[in-house]
């Protein structure tokens, strides 16, 4: 098995990362930053409106903690440690037997199931941000889920 778990600081940097998935939804926060601005120019009757919107997006963006959940590479996933946040896997797209994407209210799961039976799973915020990638990287192996699953 290549799949293992090494500190952060030893992921090979001669791979090309495809897509990095955060806590974060920074794109959405600018997207609201934006339409606030734009309620304040162009409707001041919606002013208050627009000055919430921007200080609630920019207290989202200035102090709401942040951290990478996953990164894709041609080769393998790379899934960080919730634990030790030092640490992460490289999971080789190969050696991944099945994943399932579980949604729950508040926090999603990821769960992947390697060749060797080993169980990995993280916490995740959206299913469209991971399941175009691993489809992509890991085809014809996602495992259906119902949303009351356990």
């Amino acid at each position: 098995m290549k799949t293992q778990k090494i500190k952060v600081k030893n992921i090979p940097t001669d791979t090309m990362i495809s897509r990095t998935v955060r806590v974060k939804p920074v794109a959405a926060i600018w997207f609201f930053i934006i339409f606030g601005t734009a309620l304040i120019v162009f409707r001041p009757i919606l002013l208050v409106s627009g000055i919430m919107v921007v200080v609630a997006s920019l207290f989202a963006l200035l102090f709401m903690p942040d951290r990478c959940l996953c990164a894709f590479t041609p080769d393998y996933m790379i899934l960080y440690d919730e634990e030790e946040r030092d640490a992460c896997y490289l999971v080789y797209w190969q050696e991944i037997l099945n994943w399932r994407y579980i949604r729950k209210s508040g926090t999603d799961r990821l769960e992947i199931i390697l060749e060797d039976g080993t169980c990995l799973s993280q916490d995740m915020y959206s299913r469209y941000s991971i399941a175009r990638f691993m489809d992509t990287y890991a085809p014809g192996k996602e495992v259906r889920v119902s949303r009351n699953a356990k």
